[in-house]
């Protein structure tokens, strides 16, 4: 099976809006609008419910389009609330895939997404934890250009 590279047409794609104060995403379906969330966790949430009953896939976008993605909802919802419930939780792939039941490649693979959204850093001793309060205000700093990009873009697709 060829992996895919980019969302189809009614695949539902989480957008993360940095350029927001406070950092924003949002859920959206072509051909509908999009519905603004304020959290990552609530984000997943819809997209994954919409996911499931229209049976597509998820996927997640940043501003730049530098990061696209597919996300298995269920596998990620499941580790976020883990780190959700003990924040100073700090594991090591091979703790995460024993804590999990997952296998090293499946493990790998969530663990590397959450990640590449930033919801989990990993430290130089390989752990995964939840970033700091400070790395997560930095990304929430305004970013005009992009934000200019991107209703430039928009107003170039409508």
């Amino acid at each position: 099976m060829i992996a895919q590279r980019h969302p189809r047409p009614d695949d539902v794609v989480i957008h993360h809006l940095e350029f927001k104060e406070p950092t924003e995403y949002t859920v959206a379906v072509a051909g509908q609008r999009e519905v603004p969330c304020p959290s990552f966790e609530e984000a997943l949430d819809r997209a994954g419910l919409f996911a499931k009953t229209n049976h597509v896939e998820v996927w997640y976008e940043d501003d730049a389009r530098r990061v696209v993605m597919p996300l298995d909802r269920e596998w990620l919802a499941r580790i976020l609330a883990e780190y959700t419930e003990q924040p100073g939780l700090s594991l090591t792939r091979a703790q995460a895939q024993r804590l999990w039941g997952l296998d090293e490649r499946m493990c790998t693979r969530l663990l590397d997404t959450l990640a590449a959204i930033e919801r989990l850093v990993v430290g130089d001793d390989g752990r995964y934890r939840r970033p700091s309060p400070e790395r997560m205000a930095k990304r929430s700093v305004r970013r005009p250009l992009r934000a200019e990009l991107r209703d430039t873009m928009r107003r170039k697709t409508s």
